[in-house]
């Protein structure tokens, strides 16, 4: 019984090269169909972190001044679009659309004793545009979540009382900066909007908010925080489909950052939900920005696409003291060096095949039989980790084929990401140990 056990073991190592063989010949459709899928977006999309260039322009003398210079410069280099997150009344004093005040200061002001139980946030307007664009904005939204808003007025010019404290009424998101948003356009860049969900989703909003992103050529958005719009309401409103619905209604796409120690709660079912209108993000962080060289830069975004399928790449920036030159420092000087010389990245991703853009989902090809090419795969991988075992322990062959492919069909049902990789891990440790062998 033994012997012809054995005997069965040997004769099967013919039939697992076999499989081997038909699983490599299998796996050719299966490349084809993902080469297409991975060439049917060429699209790379440089990304600005605009928040963060209004902050390092708060810094400078000339604040205005120095955000139109840089915002040039940036355009020039080839950075295509700049991401705008959704305005706090902090922004809004950072790039002196108003200014804000508590009790205490305008009680100071005008000369008059401090309320005892009024903890108001004050708002002036610093000139007509910025009261005639802006009230209207922090109005709807203080108003939406049950916080009063009244007029005020200071040596002629207009503001509004908010009635809540300066330290809760700065955490409240707003639509992107109007004026902003349309100064950005007209100097040619997309606008990627950033999204948060700290407030109670409403979809009517939504649907506006949408239909104007549409309107001025918005493509994807990008989500801030550790959820995507509308997941903290899904349960009770089932928010996540209503929002996607918009999303495909206006045909606007998704990012997914790339590298996050937790994915973004709902991405994966809001990705679903719009026919994976998805791209992927890779960030590169403001302290990576100012540090690293320009050719070490250019190298990761030339990777990134290259070889990750990465086509939006998001660029920070954050102010610095630099205490060696006595100055305040950032890192628009190093980007333009990365993308034009001596970095050459655009060069190097164009050269690649790309081209600078909005980027585009991928269109997944996915022909007829290739389900039923991946189980020939499957089964070749496994009869390669059974060839494997069966030069070390011959008698075992048979029987690591088997457990092979109950485990693996195990595996896939429970956890197919899991099974992929260890497949594919014991399949890239098989091939050379065997060749070895041989």
């Amino acid at each position: 019984m033994h012997q012809k056990w054995q005997r069965w073991n040997t004769a099967s190592r013919k039939w697992l090269w076999i499989l081997v063989v038909l699983g490599i010949i299998a796996a050719i459709p299966v490349i084809y169909d993902r080469y297409r899928t991975e060439s049917s977006s060429n699209n790379v999309e440089l990304v600005y972190n605009y928040r963060g260039l209004v902050e390092t322009a708060s810094y400078q003398a000339h604040p205005e001044e120095y955000l139109q210079q840089q915002l040039d410069q940036l355009k020039a280099a080839g950075v295509t679009s700049m991401a705008m997150f959704e305005s706090t009344l902090d922004d809004f004093k950072k790039s002196r659309r108003i200014m804000m005040f508590n009790a205490g200061d305008v009680a100071s002001m005008t000369k008059s004793v401090i309320p005892t139980n009024d903890n108001y946030t004050y708002i002036l307007f610093t000139n007509e545009e910025n009261a005639g664009r802006l009230s209207p904005l922090i109005e709807d939204t203080f108003t939406g979540i049950g916080i009063g808003v009244k007029p005020w007025e200071f040596n002629g010019q207009k503001g509004l009382i908010l009635e809540t404290s300066p330290e809760d009424a700065v955490l409240k998101p707003m639509q992107p900066d109007p004026i902003a948003f349309e100064m950005l356009r007209s100097k040619g860049f997309n606008i990627v909007p950033r999204m948060s969900d700290s407030l109670p989703y409403n979809q009517e909003a939504m649907d506006k908010l949408l239909a104007y992103y549409q309107a001025n050529g918005v493509k994807r958005v990008l989500f801030e925080g550790d959820s995507v719009k509308g997941f903290n309401d899904n349960e009770d409103m089932n928010s996540l489909q209503g929002f996607a619905n918009l999303l495909n209604q206006y045909g606007i796409g998704i990012a997914a950052i790339e590298n996050l120690k937790q994915p973004q709660k709902g991405l994966s079912k809001l990705a679903y939900d719009t026919d994976y209108n998805v791209a992927r993000l890779y960030s590169l962080s403001d302290r990576d920005a100012a540090a690293l060289s320009p050719e070490t830069i250019a190298d990761r975004f030339a990777l990134a696409t290259k070889d990750r399928n990465i086509r939006m790449l998001y660029i920070n920036v954050a102010p610095s003291r630099n205490v060696t030159k006595a100055t305040i420092t950032d890192s628009v000087e190093n980007i333009v060096k990365t993308l034009q010389e001596p970095g050459n990245a655009i060069k190097q991703m164009e050269n690649n095949g790309f081209k600078m853009g909005q980027a585009g989902a991928f269109h997944i090809y996915d022909s007829a039989g290739q389900r039923y090419f991946k189980m020939v795969v499957v089964l070749g991988g496994v009869a390669f980790v059974a060839l494997l075992v069966s030069y070390f322990i011959p008698a075992l062959t048979l029987i690591a084929f088997v457990l092979g492919l109950i485990g693996s069909a195990g595996l896939y049902v429970l956890k197919p990401t899991l099974f992929e990789q260890a497949l594919a891990l014991l399949v890239a440790i098989s091939a050379p140990t065997i060749a070895v062998l041989l």
